[in-house]
């Protein structure tokens, strides 16, 4: 995550020559600190994630505050972050902390959550409706090249929901035309952008990752039988009928915002399962919890307005079947009782954690590793690119040395051929003198016994140290 966010300042253009896993949009604002110091830029990373993350939990909570109109925002704000923002189970570990999250909260999830926001805006507000109808249009490529994963399900939800209103005549066709129009618009300046960085975008990088972890069975994991996303897909398929149920039914305004917010969220959620049937980690389920919080919203707001609650006298038989909604409704207040410490976060957030900072990435073995091989051997680092691990942006900040991989870790390049390929795309246009490769991670031996497990054509072993962490490799362009 760190390291995609990087890119663009290290000079590299995800989609247009790297194979982007977590987000590829999220970096660019951070083009604005390119000419600071490594520390200023890396505590910019920091701060910027966490802007983003308190933004999104906005937008996610201003999405129920569009739908329940009386309800103090502020209240909202806490319910909607209890359950988006819940930590795992040690959270002094970064696996245990928001920090442990960054690869589903901001980075795959934004553009999602900012474009559920806006999709029931542009509907439903009276004013500006057309402003808000352009952003959305304008979002719809963003969030899809932004994460294939989650941002292609929320692009099909967002439609979904635009072709439902446009069939119950919520919405005129011109503003069909003026989204669409918003969003080709948006996707051809996007496209000009990348051909002047002389990096096209590649929709073969766009869909790298997904190949390898799909069809290709990287990192997969066999479901469990009984499990958190039984809960979790229950509540999406369960706002889905429910919202479609309304949504056609009834005329009243306020029943149709929830519908169209649990339509949206329920699609979105449903939509993005592979990526977690595929992936069936623990920690892989909680970016469900997102769209399940909009999905909430939703159908808390259909049961409220069509007056499911209003009975005071209620018999047990309709107690019992209301449990199952309460106990829905009341999931966000049960997680209060694991939330993060705001101290130990803030700690992070301004560069102060173990695992984010210059002073602690400067310490590490494969930075030291670096600074170690061009001493040793005189290797001149403008004429060399570092091959590494997913912290690879980060060692060429504080050592100068270019990152050289087309993918986020060397690791990627033992998984295929196709992610060989693509790890190894952007060298011969480096064109460098050597190539200075990460060993091992401490979990997974880059190089193997032959030190020519992970690479490229055109590189042959010249220095294999014991002492370091790293092999050097000399690199001739194949072809000449």
């Amino acid at each position: 995550m760190f390291n995609e966010l990087l890119l663009p300042v290290t000079g590299i253009t995800p989609l247009g020559n790297f194979a982007s896993q977590y987000t590829a949009m999220l970096g660019w604002p951070l083009l604005a600190v390119k000419e600071f110091s490594p520390g200023v830029i890396m505590n910019a990373v920091l701060v910027w994630l966490f802007i983003l993350t308190v933004f999104q939990v906005t937008v996610i909570a201003g999405i129920g505050k569009f739908i329940f109109r009386n309800l103090p925002y502020p209240m909202i704000l806490l319910y909607a972050s209890s359950l988006i923002l819940m930590k795992g189970e040690k959270q002094n570990d970064i696996t245990g902390s928001i920090v442990g999250s960054f690869f589903s909260i901001p980075s795959r999830t934004f553009f999602p959550s900012v474009l559920g926001f806006v999709l029931v805006v542009a509907i439903f507000k009276r004013r500006n409706h057309k402003t808000y109808q352009v952003v959305l249009g304008a979002l719809l490529p963003i969030t899809a090249l932004n994460n294939l994963e989650f941002g292609v399900p929320a692009v099909i939800a967002t439609l979904f929901v635009v072709f439902a209103t446009l069939r119950l005549h919520r919405i005129k066709l011109q503003a069909f035309f003026l989204i669409l129009a918003s969003a080709l618009t948006t996707f051809g300046l996007i496209t000009v952008a990348f051909a002047l960085r002389s990096a096209p975008l590649d929709l073969g990088l766009w869909t790298a990752m997904v190949r390898a972890q799909g069809s290709g069975g990287y990192m997969n994991v066999p479901m469990p039988i009984v499990g958190t996303y039984l809960l979790v897909f229950a509540i999406l398929a369960s706002g889905l009928v429910i919202g479609l149920m309304n949504f056609s039914a009834t005329s009243d305004i306020n029943i149709l915002k929830s519908s169209a917010t649990a339509i949206y969220a329920g699609v979105w959620g449903i939509l993005s399962m592979p990526y977690y049937t595929g992936r069936s980690w623990p920690s892989h389920i909680q970016v469900f919890f997102i769209p399940v919080t909009i999905c909430i919203f939703g159908i808390a707001g259909i049961f409220y307005y069509s007056g499911h609650f209003a009975n005071k006298k209620l018999s047990f038989t309709q107690l019992i079947a209301r449990l199952p909604l309460t106990m829905v409704l009341v999931l966000p207040i049960a997680t209060f009782v694991i939330a993060p410490n705001p101290k130990t976060e803030w700690q992070r957030a301004t560069g102060g954690g173990s695992e984010w900072s210059l002073v602690n990435q400067s310490k590490t073995k494969v930075v030291t590793s670096v600074f170690a091989a061009v001493e040793r051997y005189g290797l001149d680092i403008k004429k060399s690119v570092y091959f590494g691990d997913q912290y690879a942006s980060t060692v060429e900040l504080i050592t100068g040395m270019k990152n050289g991989l087309g993918v986020n870790t060397l690791e990627y390049s033992l998984v295929s051929a196709d992610l060989r390929e693509l790890a190894c795309r952007r060298l011969p246009d480096l064109n460098p003198k050597f190539v200075v490769s990460q060993n091992d991670d401490t979990r997974i031996n880059f190089v193997g016994p032959s030190l020519l497990d992970s690479s490229c054509p055109g590189m042959t072993v010249l220095y294999a140290p014991d002492d370091i962490g790293v092999t050097v490799f000399s690199y001739t362009r194949p072809g000449g």
